[in-house]
């Protein structure tokens, strides 16, 4: 009995921080949302919150993208996939950097900071995660519109990453049609 109140202590406490950081996000104030994923970047969940919030915020429209890649989201989120290994972090990073990746400045941006290879590298070590598989599979097809990203995510090996990621028999519809989108665009390259 005593575990599973620290369970739920536990579980409230998460979800207040979410909460949080939700907030921050939607307040303008990303620049404590960031500095926060710098001090706290051992806690897993800091980190998948934080990516969870940011990738809501890029998904709102380019004047948000323009901003979060401007106070070091970029950066932040990369560096959290570097950091943190798990799933849950790999998802919500690479989700994030996907909708970023609609901004063609930030294609550049998430190259440049070791975005493409972090992602492919994502694929990889998840194959067994739909949300990772989909999440990567999709910010791929955002990154490879960009010539010298394709490059980039030819030789950090994302064909036949994406190649296993669309055959898995988990595969999800989006990741069949996103890793297909990435395919077609790393052709010729």
């Amino acid at each position: 009995m005593c575990v599973r109140k620290q369970v739920e202590s536990v579980q409230a406490l998460a979800d207040a921080f979410r909460k949080t950081i939700d907030a921050l996000a939607k307040e303008g104030k990303l620049s404590l949302l960031i500095e926060g994923m710098l001090q706290h970047a051992g806690q897993e969940h800091v980190q998948a919150a934080a990516c969870e919030a940011l990738a809501g915020l890029a998904d709102s429209d380019d004047n948000q993208r323009v901003k979060v890649a401007a106070e070091g989201g970029i950066g932040a989120i990369v560096g959290a996939m570097q950091r943190q290994p798990s799933a849950k972090v790999q998802a919500a990073a690479c989700r994030a950097l996907w909708y970023l990746a609609r901004n063609d400045s930030n294609k550049v941006r998430i190259a440049a900071e070791g975005g493409v290879g972090a992602i492919v590298k994502a694929l990889k070590n998840h194959p067994a995660d739909a949300k990772v598989q989909e999440a990567a599979c999709g910010a791929l097809y955002n990154l490879t519109f960009n010539t010298n990203n394709k490059a980039k995510a030819k030789s950090a090996g994302a064909e036949d990453a994406v190649k296993r990621a669309m055959a898995l028999q988990d595969a999800t519809a989006d990741t069949k049609k996103w890793g297909q989108q990435v395919l077609d665009n790393l052709k010729n390259v």
